[in-house]
C-alpha cells in the first residue's frame, strides 16, 4: 500500500456516516474551502483530470464531472506510519479503543454535534512536573484529533441500508486507548451519583453549561468490553424469562379476581346455544386463542390468514372465515391467533399436528411440506389457556372482546349479517 497518496474527497463524502445522513451532500468546492480555513493540518489539492476510480484504498469511487477532482491528506511525515498501524489492527484492537456513551442530551442529533459536545465536557488538562501545562484549547484540539468516529447502533430488525439515527446513545472510537481511558475516568458509569461538590474538577466557565447539561441528563460512559458483558447478561436473562414463561403449566398460574369494571358476557336468546357455549359465563371467549410458532418473520397478516384458513377448507367453504384475527408483528416468528370458536381452535391445532408444513417464503400462503434434510422448521400451533390466556385478553379493548364473545356464542361462530348485507344492497340500488 502506498502511504504518500491523496485520498479522493468524493470517497470521504460517500463513506462518511455524517454526510450519509444529509439529504443533499455538500459540493466538493465548498468542502475544500472549509478544509483550508479550519483544518491547517491537512493539505488539499485539485486535479485537472478526474481521480482514478480504482485507488489504493480498495474502494470504487463514482466521481461526478461537475464536482471537481479534490484530494487531501494530512501534513507531516507520520502519515505513512499511521496508515500502516491502522491496517495492522484487528477487531479486538478497535474494541479496546471504543467507548459506549448514553443519556446524550436530546438536542444533539448528529455525529458532529455530539463530537463538539464531547470536546466541551473534557476534564481539565493534567500537569506533569515543571513543564508548562497545555491550554484547554490545545487539550481539546488534541482530543478531537484522537476521535476516529461517532457511530449510532442500528435499531432492532432494521432493514438493510437504513441509516441509524441518534436514540440518546452512541459508540465513540478513539485512535488510541489513552484518551478513551481519560474520558471514561471523567464520566464513569456511576455518573448518576455525581454532584458538583467542593473540590471536584469543573471545566472553565465557558463550558459549564455543557457540563451541567451532561450531569442533568445522567450522561455516562462504559468501555465496549464491559458493554459486551452486560449485553450478554441481558440477552441470557431475557431468554430465561421467555423460556420459563413458555414452559409454565396452566395449573401453576394463579387466576386473579375479575375486576368489577368487566361486563358480563352477552347472553344469547336461544337457550340451546347457551347450553352448547361454555364461554358465555366468562368475560372473554375461553379456548379461542392459539399460539403459532416457526413462521417467516417477514410475512404479513393477510398471508397468514390464508395459510391458517387451509385447515378449514375440507368442506369447500372459505376457511378464512374461521380465523377471527391474526395478531402478528413483523420481525417475529410467532404470533397469537384468535379463532371464532373453541372448536375452530382445536381443529387448527389438529391440522398442523397431523402435518409437517413450513412457510417457505414471506408470501407463502399455502405451506410447503417438509422433506428430509430441509432446513425449515415445521409450523406448530398450540392452544393458550390459563393465566396466559387471561393476560392476553386483558390487553384487548372491551368492544372487541365483547364482539369475540358474541361470535363464540353463535352457531359456527359466524355473526348473522344477512340483514346488514341486504340493507347495503338496497342503498346501492338507490
Amino acid at each position: 500500500m502506498r502511504t504518500d497518496v491523496y485520498v479522493p474527497l468524493s470517497g470521504i463524502i460517500s463513506l462518511s456516516p455524517y454526510f450519509r445522513t444529509l439529504e443533499f451532500p455538500p459540493a466538493q468546492s465548498d468542502l475544500s474551502r472549509a478544509v483550508r480555513a479550519h483544518l491547517p493540518e491537512f493539505e488539499i489539492r485539485m486535479r485537472i483530470e478526474e481521480p482514478s476510480r480504482s485507488n489504493s484504498w480498495g474502494c470504487s469511487i463514482d466521481q461526478q464531472a461537475d464536482e471537481g477532482g479534490f484530494e487531501l491528506r494530512p501534513k507531516g511525515t507520520s502519515w505513512g506510519s499511521k496508515c500502516q498501524t491502522a491496517y495492522s489492527m484487528e477487531e479486538q484492537d478497535w474494541r479496546s479503543r471504543t467507548l459506549y456513551i448514553e443519556n446524550i442530551p436530546r438536542t444533539l442529533h448528529t455525529p458532529y454535534s455530539i463530537y463538539k459536545f464531547l470536546s466541551s465536557i473534557l476534564p481539565p488538562p493534567k500537569t506533569s512536573g515543571s513543564s508548562r501545562p497545555p491550554t484547554l484549547d490545545q487539550f481539546r484540539h488534541h482530543f478531537q484529533r484522537q476521535v476516529e468516529s461517532v457511530a449510532f447502533p442500528p435499531r432492532c430488525n432494521a432493514p438493510d441500508g437504513e441509516i441509524p439515527r441518534s436514540k440518546g446513545f452512541a459508540f465513540i472510537v478513539f485512535s488510541t486507548t489513552s484518551p478513551m481511558e481519560n474520558f471514561h475516568q471523567a464520566w464513569k458509569w456511576d455518573t448518576f451519583s455525581k454532584t458538583t461538590k467542593a473540590g471536584s474538577s469543573m471545566p472553565p466557565l465557558d463550558n459549564q453549561d455543557a457540563y451541567q447539561k451532561a450531569l442533568s441528563h445522567g450522561f455516562r460512559s462504559l468501555p465496549k468490553a464491559q458493554w459486551d458483558v452486560l449485553r450478554d447478561q441481558y440477552l441470557k436473562y431475557q431468554s430465561e424469562i421467555i423460556t420459563s414463561a413458555a414452559d409454565a403449566e396452566p395449573s401453576e398460574m394463579i387466576s386473579p379476581a375479575i375486576p368489577s369494571s368487566r361486563k358480563e358476557a352477552p347472553t344469547p336468546s336461544n337457550p340451546e346455544v347457551a347450553q352448547q357455549s361454555p364461554v358465555i359465563s366468562s368475560w372473554f371467549p375461553v379456548g379461542c386463542l392459539v399460539l403459532v410458532k416457526h413462521l417467516n418473520p417477514s410475512t404479513n397478516r393477510t398471508t397468514l390468514k390464508k395459510l391458517l384458513g387451509k385447515a378449514f377448507q375440507a368442506d369447500g367453504a372459505n376457511g378464512e372465515e374461521h380465523v377471527n384475527y391474526v395478531d402478528f408483528q413483523k420481525g417475529l416468528d410467532t404470533c397469537y391467533v384468535r379463532l371464532n370458536t373453541s372448536t375452530d381452535a382445536d381443529a387448527l391445532c389438529d391440522y398442523f399436528t397431523e402435518r409437517t408444513i413450513a412457510q417457505s417464503s414471506p408470501l407463502d400462503d399455502s405451506g410447503e411440506a417438509l422433506t428430509d434434510g430441509s432446513k425449515l422448521q415445521a409450523i406448530k400451533v398450540e392452544k393458550v389457556g390459563g393465566r396466559k390466556e387471561e393476560v392476553y385478553w386483558e390487553k384487548i379493548p372491551e368492544k372487541i372482546r365483547n364482539q369475540a364473545l358474541e361470535r363464540a356464542a353463535l352457531p359456527n361462530g359466524r355473526t348473522d349479517t344477512s340483514g346488514r348485507d341486504e340493507g347495503n344492497k338496497r342503498r346501492r340500488v338507490r
